[in-house]
């Protein structure tokens, strides 16, 4: 027991110097360059130290706090914390009679006594962010925003605004609209061709072309933009069966106008556009089926059943018997149909759609065949008469001769006493043979124009070329695609020299023939001199 009390008593002798010296480390804290740290004093107060140096802890219940760069975005000493609030960023605090504090760009002590949260740091570039119990937003130029204030709609404005917790936004709108909705205030922008419908205290009203705005505090309300220009209402494609038993594909579009907007109004303009589609299609639908496919559609046949002219009258029967029996309807609508354009009619069986634009190219190259024959045979009609007419020139030529040289054989014989009146002769018959030779030309030159007075232009051209060979007509290639044959085009019966030196076919109505929709099948026709 002796020796355990020694033992005892010996240890807590060399301890006390131990506990000095640790006492003594603790007191001591070096702060390097880029670091900071803090003094936790005993009565509460907390002392930031960041200048580089030796610190001492001259007092009882003093402590230092942990030690951290000095670049550290956020640091917590525990009572006490450090933010730093870099550009292009918000963050507020909340002081110890719970405002809120906005925080100053740098760095920011954060007390014992007020709160600061992470999440409280914002974008300050945003449109529309919450910084504390306030919402910033920034209204762009071409923008509205719809907010209430204590209850009362309030117009935000392109700009900067700071809303308070009573302060409530709801949307922003596009400013440049034709209609900028706003909850209780409507901006209406009417084109001309357009009415606006307001329904005001004193009843139903139209606005005129211009900038409206319609506000719901003046007991206004905005109801519909309605168009009062012409329009066009597609109809669905239909097929009907025509009197000759043969089904035609039609397309087709109605042109209306709103002529009654409050009308129109009352029955929905949607709805009545539904409705006039299905009527307008029933309507030509039985139009259709009292005409044959040849009346209304491109057609073969060329007798005198189915002229151009007729087929043309018979549809302009389909547009206003349409017109007429869907105006009827449409009027009790507010509405009013003025036009039907009907943009395709085609058979509807395909193999016959293309069975008859196989014939079509046919004809138009058997047209084409017939007038390289008929020029053919004018410019070899042409070329004999120009043969005729040289022969012709060329005996007056040789009668001349003969005369001629008969008038110097009597020259010759002429007896040289008489010498005068040889010369009073041979002056006599030189005047006679010149008169020969220029009738014999006179006559040459007119029979060739008897003949050029009867040919056609290309005879004329040819002719003008002396007539010094043949001339070759040929097809480059035969027609590769199909065509329709339209009675209102006329024929392919005239043939015409183009500027490059070749002949071009085109479409006349000089002759009766077969009627051609489409003339691309057609290729050049080009006449070779050989």
């Amino acid at each position: 027991m002796k020796y355990l009390g020694r033992f005892f008593w010996t240890v807590v002798y060399l301890a006390i110097p131990v506990i000095g010296w640790l006492a003594l480390f603790q007191s001591i804290k070096r702060i390097k360059a880029g670091e900071i740290s803090v003094i936790k004093h005993f009565s509460g107060m907390v002392e930031v130290i960041e200048t580089p140096g030796i610190y001492f802890r001259p007092f009882f219940g003093d402590a230092f706090g942990l030690t951290h760069k000095i670049t550290d975005a956020f640091i917590d000493f525990g009572p006490l914390k450090r933010v730093f609030l870099p550009v292009n960023k918000k963050a507020v605090k909340m002081d110890s009679n719970g405002q809120y504090v906005e925080l100053k760009q740098g760095y920011n002590l954060i007390h014992a006594d007020e709160t600061y949260e992470k999440t409280w740091m914002v974008d300050s570039t945003s449109d529309d962010y919450i910084l504390g119990n306030t919402r910033h937003l920034r209204i762009r130029t071409g923008e509205l925003g719809e907010s209430y204030k204590n209850g009362e709609f309030t117009l935000l404005e392109p700009g900067e605004h700071i809303l308070k917790p009573t302060h409530a936004f709801i949307k922003r709108v596009p400013a440049n609209t034709d209609l900028v909705d706003l909850g209780p205030l409507k901006i209406v922008t009417v084109k001309d061709g357009q009415v606006a419908i307001i329904n005001t205290t004193d009843g139903v009203k139209m606005k005129g072309p211009g900038k409206h705005s319609i506000s719901q505090e003046n007991g206004d309300n905005y109801i519909e933009t309605i168009t009062t220009s012409l329009q066009g209402l597609e109809l669905a494609p239909l097929v009907a069966m025509c009197s000759d038993q043969i089904e035609m594909r039609a397309k087709s579009m109605v042109m209306y106008t709103v002529k009654e907007p409050l009308k129109t109004l009352g029955l929905g303009l949607d709805k009545i556009l539904d409705t006039l589609k299905i009527y307008g299609d029933g309507i030509l639908r039985s139009i259709l089926s009292r005409y044959s496919s040849n009346d209304i559609s491109p057609s073969l046949h060329l007798d005198e059943a189915h002229p151009a002219a007729e087929r043309t009258a018979k549809l302009k029967q389909v547009h206003d018997e349409f017109v007429k029996s869907l105006n009827e309807k449409s009027k009790e609508w507010g509405l009013e149909v003025s036009d039907l354009q009907i943009t395709e009619i085609l058979p509807a069986d395909e193999d016959f759609l293309k069975t008859l634009q196989g014939i079509g190219t046919q004809q138009v190259e058997f047209e084409i065949k017939k007038a390289i024959a008929n020029s053919e045979a004018d410019i070899a009609q042409i070329k004999a008469k120009s043969e005729e007419a040289k022969l012709v020139a060329a005996k007056n030529e040789q009668k001349a001769k003969i005369v001629e040289a008969e008038t110097k054989a009597q020259e010759l014989a002429i007896d040289t006493q008489a010498q005068a009146q040889r010369e009073i002769n041979l002056a006599k018959a030189k005047a006679e043979a010149l008169g020969v030779m220029a009738e014999a030309q006179t006559r040459r030159l007119s029979n060739l124009s008897l003949v050029l007075e009867k040919a056609d232009e290309t005879t004329r051209d040819i002719a003008k070329l002396e007539a010094q060979g043949s001339v070759n007509a040929t097809i480059l290639e035969r027609a590769q695609n199909p065509v329709f044959v339209q009675p209102d085009l006329g024929h392919t019966t005239s043939i015409k020299k183009s500027a490059e030196g070749g002949i071009t076919l085109f479409s006349t109505n000089k002759t009766p023939g077969v009627d051609v929709m489409a003339l691309s099948a057609m290729k050049q026709v080009v006449f070779n001199s050989v």
